[in-house]
């Protein structure tokens, strides 16, 4: 059974990647024939006149009056991690900072400059609509040079490497984009900082003491500003009232397919009075399409389990009891944002060490094989959702500010540019 699994999967990444193919080709000739040699994020910036002179208008309301943030990103869900900041700036130092977001999708493969920069945009703009007028305040970096005053920042915020990004400032912010480190993944060595916005304390946080990276780097105990999002919408899946349990594996592909062929996709099969999201990274479902289109033939025929690739965490958390993952930060994002409850599968001793599995460990409701995941997931579910004790006990133990740390971030941001 596995076997022909497997083969189903290899079909799939190949059919994958000959529509990546067909893209570029339809791409290269739009770009040719239609888009006068100019990218089509160029092309589509320099012919919606409302939307660039709505740009350009912001550009020359702050030119000389407002300290520049830039959030410089590529993944649009990292969006969700500077958001917080953004309402808080706004919020406690009005008129002081002018926020302008940065995207640098164009050097993703899954995005690019042509076609399918397009949905790239759109996710990117439901994302900050929560913030009034927030659309005139996000460039790609392909339109800079459409614009004229473009201001240089005063404080660069990032939260991975983006090789192309060459603003240069005196202030650099590292925000991470998890709560809890992975074993052995202190400070990254490839992203440009001088500022490290710390969401942990040390037991679940990079081991700094040790780490070169830390030289010439101020660490700054904020907290996890993600966690205080601006309200966000509940998505519900399901019209029925069952519990709702979300698996929401890592990146390895390796784990993801040892599970297949441990039996997990039957375990939900069997869970028909429970409903079940498979929660892929965006990344791996945009690298790895192939492994989405295999998830999506193998569930065809079970209305109790979708699979998600886009929504945020915020909105599929609130509606849901439960969370079954393998290792990393979600499963400590999920128990500290929510109070709900955990489950983890028991994976390679190679991938202990880490700040993640210490949360493991001091804070899972369960550890266990895919084998016994049936009997845990329904007797974890029927305890309920963790207490306000237990929630606020965990939190302090874990997180810097659990209560204000999106106001921590904004006060931290003046306090460097001295505001």
């Amino acid at each position: 059974m596995f076997i022909y699994s497997k083969l189903r999967l290899l079909w799939q990444r190949s059919k994958a990647n000959i529509d990546e193919i067909r893209l570029r080709y339809a791409d290269s000739a739009a770009r040719k024939f239609v888009f006068n040699n100019q990218s089509f994020v160029r092309f589509l910036s320099s012919n919606l006149h409302d939307c660039h002179q709505k740009k350009q208008t912001f550009l020359h309301s702050i030119s000389g009056k407002r300290k520049t943030v830039f959030y410089v990103f590529r993944d649009l869900h990292l969006v969700d991690w500077f958001l917080p900041i953004h309402v808080a700036l706004d919020k406690y130092f009005p008129g002081k900072f002018a926020v302008l977001y940065i995207n640098f999708g164009s050097t993703l493969k899954k995005v690019g400059s042509g076609f399918g920069y397009l949905p790239y945009l759109n996710d990117i703009e439901k994302r900050l609509s929560a913030i009034p007028d927030a659309g005139s305040q996000h460039f790609s970096d392909q339109e800079i040079s459409l614009f004229t005053g473009f201001p240089k920042p005063d404080i660069v915020l990032t939260t991975e490497t983006i090789r192309k990004e060459k603003f240069e400032s005196n202030h650099r912010v590292y925000l991470p984009h998890y709560t809890v480190p992975k074993a052995n993944e202190g400070l990254p060595a490839k992203i440009r900082y001088n500022h490290v916005f710390l969401p942990t304390k040390p037991k679940y946080s990079y081991p700094v003491a040790d780490d070169p990276q830390k030289e010439g780097v101020q660490l700054h105990q904020i907290g996890y500003p993600k966690m205080f999002s601006v309200s966000p919408k509940r998505v519900s899946k399901f019209k029925n009232s069952h519990p709702v349990v979300i698996f929401a594996p890592s990146l390895d592909i390796v784990l993801i397919q040892s599970m297949i062929k441990e039996g997990i996709l039957e375990v939900f099969k069997r869970l028909e009075n429970i409903n079940v999201i498979i929660k892929l990274h965006p990344t791996l479902s945009s690298k790895m399409h192939y492994l989405n289109h295999f998830l999506i033939k193998e569930i065809k025929s079970y209305p109790h389990i979708v699979i998600d690739t886009k929504t945020n965490i915020q909105e599929l958390a609130p509606s849901s009891s439960l969370m079954i993952t393998d290792f990393g930060s979600i499963g400590a994002e999920y128990r500290l944002g929510f109070g709900k409850r955990l489950i983890y599968l028991k994976i390679p001793r190679s991938f202990e060490g880490g700040a993640d599995l210490c949360f493991r460990d001091h804070f899972a409701d369960a550890v266990t094989s895919v084998e016994q995941l049936e009997v845990h997931l329904k007797s974890i579910i029927a305890g309920g959702d963790l207490n306000t004790n237990e929630i606020e006990t965990m939190k302090e133990e874990v997180l810097y500010n659990w209560q204000n740390a999106d106001r921590v971030a904004a006060e931290k941001i003046a306090e460097i540019l001295s505001v």
